[in-house]
């Protein structure tokens, strides 16, 4: 009973111990995130098999999937890559700007074989590198000559002058005979610097952007005064005009009283609609030349427009001119302010046609429908 009582106790010390060794790996035993680690440190190789001991940590560079050679020091590859593109674009002609290889580029870290590992210089040797000069020939580091068709892309940047052509506007003037031209201001071509950028590819032009422009010369327009053609005018019996001011009409074309007589009004007078029109900008009817611009006995200051085939327009009583004679307008060109100067009982604008001398009826020859006549 005693020696049966002794092995069990043994064996429950046994047991024991037993437990607290487990407990104790349980406790001691890294947490699957810190085993992960720990695998990843060992570096196993592409296909998962330990290193070998003839083995060594390096970059495998590998062109267009073909193995060229393995370099301890990943730099040294790129080094090679930039020496690479460097020389095969200034082959081709492009040695300033940046270059970069299109083809497919690989470098893998792992374990390779000692035999496989060069250094950078030897790296540039089997890319074909020497001094600079590409030698179209990449060979691995056994030694093989490698079909890679290398193709090396260039972008770079530069200015360059530019001409900016002048434009031509012709202009109908009635001074001049039918067909006759006059070249009333020289155009001439402006000037600008453009920053442009090229992409080539192995010497051939693939790409030309332009990045930015500055006009450093502006051009000049060329204008040409040319001659009214008559055989076209005749064709227009009554050319409509546009209303030299948006306002009401205070006294328009025929006899009237004013000044206490009777008087022949030779044309129609513009008013504001709201507040006095004083200072308010009038407006050419039509396109053309103007022949008078100073002030004129009763019409005050006055603006007259000739527009051709015979047809003037006259701005009477204004306060301003903002035209000069000799100037060619367009219809809707400002050409004075409205005012109250000649013989005038308040601010407003005449506004009259004359057809070969005669002072017409302007209603004739323009819209003014929907425009209050208070006389």
């Amino acid at each position: 009973m005693l020696i049966h009582s002794k092995q069990g106790k043994v064996c429950i010390g046994l047991t024991a111990l037993s437990v607290i060794l487990i407990v104790t790996a349980l406790f001691l035993a890294p947490s699957g995130k810190e085993k992960a680690l720990e695998i990843d440190a060992e570096l196993y190789t592409n296909d998962g098999v330990r290193p070998a001991e003839e083995t060594a940590l390096g970059t495998a560079l590998y062109i267009d999937g073909k193995l060229i050679a393995v370099t301890k020091n990943p730099l040294d590859a790129r080094s090679a890559l930039d020496s690479l593109a460097q020389a095969s674009a200034a082959s081709w002609g492009n040695g300033e700007g940046v270059h970069s290889i299109l083809n497919r580029v690989m470098m893998e870290k792992g374990y390779y074989k000692e035999s496989l590992f060069v250094n950078g210089e030897e790296l540039s040797a089997l890319l074909g590198v020497s001094d600079g000069v590409y030698s179209n020939r990449i060979r691995n580091v056994f030694g093989d000559l490698l079909s890679i068709e290398l193709e090396v892309q260039t972008k770079a940047t530069a200015e360059r002058r530019v001409s900016l052509p002048f434009e031509t506007v012709r202009v109908n003037v009635p001074f001049l005979g039918d067909g006759e031209t006059h070249t009333e201001v020289e155009g001439a071509d402006g000037e600008a610097v453009e920053t442009f950028e090229t992409v080539t590819v192995n010497g051939v032009l693939v790409q030309t952007a332009v990045l930015s422009s500055e006009t450093v010369k502006e051009s000049v327009t060329e204008e040409v005064w040319q001659g009214v053609s008559m055989s076209l005018a005749s064709l227009i019996e009554r050319p409509k005009l546009e209303l030299p001011y948006h306002g009401r009409i205070s006294s328009d074309y025929g006899w009237r009283y004013v000044f206490g007589s009777l008087d022949f009004h030779n044309g129609i007078d513009f008013i504001g609609y709201d507040s006095s029109c004083y200072g308010d900008k009038v407006y050419a009817s039509a396109d053309g030349v103007v022949v008078e611009a100073k002030y004129n006995s009763g019409y005050g200051n006055r603006v007259v427009i000739d527009h051709g085939n015979g047809m003037k327009t006259v701005y009477a009583h204004l306060s301003a001119f903002l035209v000069e004679k000799g100037d060619v307008v367009a219809c809707g060109d400002p050409v004075g302010k409205i005012g109250a100067t000649g013989r005038v009982t308040g601010p407003h604008l005449h506004f009259g046609v004359d057809i070969n001398g005669k002072e017409l009826n302007p209603a004739d020859y323009m819209d003014i429908s929907g425009i209050q006549i208070l006389s």
